[in-house]
């Protein structure tokens, strides 16, 4: 691996011509992706596009058949799509202190990592729960801890909200949100539903193996290539609406504000229209 010196416009990610296979199926097809410092990257595509393993070539965890990966000397934390699948320890604590313990840190620099880990996370009252009576989303909370503790600069969440309720899912989005912007973490987050990746400032289409398209953003992606991108990955509402209110000129609003406008505009029209009927 690369390790030049990093600064703030630096990639800190570059995949260059990699292509990987499983025996003869062809999972990966010459992906050329560069990831900047503090991004907030997403990755859509179907089921079965190469998401998963474009995530393992990431982390480290598979080597591509050809190709190069470089991570300039980060460290590359990856969340795996049930988070439960990497919990280790049956007390949250020591959970997240095992990646440390196995750095070979000693004794006060782990506890000062699971600390801090614990607060960026918000749950600082797990900390010696059993990871058994925990909810999903807070088994994800720890999943995340685990990788902040071990220091990760970039962090790689893989479908982390599909087993997820709507309450759940809407506090990971946002504490993705808060480490991409607060923490200054690198954030690829990779998702088959488009409305995952609303806060991505860098949105790719991965379909067989390949990437087809990219974008500035979900919303940049619906828009040039409905056509394409729509045919294999659901929009879903939000996105839907907010695509609405850009075409209507209320993109720049929240959500909130835009519909409070668009009703105030309709009972204007109603009113107006009533007005026009007496006079005539």
């Amino acid at each position: 691996m690369n390790t030049e010196t990093k600064d703030q416009d630096s990639f800190v990610i570059k995949l260059s011509g990699v292509n990987f296979s499983y025996n003869s199926y062809q999972a990966l097809n010459n992906i050329d992706l560069n990831v900047r410092h503090g991004a907030y990257l997403g990755v859509v595509g179907p089921n079965g596009s190469g998401k998963t393993t474009l995530a393992y070539i990431m982390a480290g965890i598979l080597r591509p058949t050809t190709g190069t990966v470089e991570t300039f000397g980060n460290n590359v934390g990856l969340v795996l799509t049930n988070p439960e699948n990497q919990i280790v320890s049956l007390v949250v604590e020591d959970d997240i202190a095992f990646g440390p313990e196995n750095l070979g840190l000693d004794a006060q620099q782990i506890l000062d990592r699971v600390e801090r880990s614990l607060k960026i996370t918000g749950c600082p009252e797990l900390r010696k729960s059993l990871v058994t009576i925990l909810s999903g989303g807070q088994i994800a909370q720890v999943a995340f801890a685990g990788q902040l503790a071990m220091d990760a600069e970039i962090i790689i969440l893989d479908e982390g909200t599909s087993l997820m309720d709507s309450k759940a899912k809407s506090t990971l989005l946002e504490f993705l949100r808060f480490l991409n912007t607060e923490q200054s973490k690198t954030i690829i987050h990779i998702s088959h539903k488009l409305d995952d990746l609303y806060a991505a400032d860098e949105v790719v289409f991965l379909l067989d193996g390949e990437i087809k398209a990219k974008a500035t953003g979900a919303l940049e992606l619906l828009r040039y290539f409905k056509d394409t991108v729509g045919a294999y990955v659901r929009p879903g509402s939000f996105l839907l609406y907010r695509s609405f209110l850009e075409e209507m000129g209320l993109g720049d609003m929240d959500e909130r504000q835009a519909t409070h406008g668009l009703v105030q505009g309709m009972a204007w029209r109603q009113v107006s229209g009533k007005v026009q009927r007496r006079k005539s």
